[in-house]
């Protein structure tokens, strides 16, 4: 009987973890349509950043970045395009 209680706990512990799942993240460019014209180039180019850093692509990722940008990541900040480019 003890074993049988055993193996049904963990039978509705299977069953609820999996119940309550969350489902897979949808990606954020699937609403680039309802965007403004303004807001859209923006997504566009922060979307063309991350795929040129992903392809390894630097020349094209720092293309990207505005001489002045404001890079904020893992607690500091990198005040320029030479800034952020001089360790990544």
């Amino acid at each position: 009987m003890k074993h049988l209680l055993s193996t049904l706990g963990a039978s509705l512990l299977l069953i609820t973890g999996s119940a309550l799942a969350h489902e897979p993240a949808k990606p954020a460019t699937a609403s680039l349509t309802s965007l403004s014209p303004a807001a859209r180039v923006a997504a566009l180019a922060v979307d063309g950043f991350h795929a040129a850093l992903a392809a390894g692509d630097t020349e094209k990722a720092l293309a990207l970045l505005a001489p002045d940008v404001l890079v904020v990541e893992e607690g500091g900040a990198e005040r320029s395009r030479a800034e952020y480019a001089s360790h990544h």
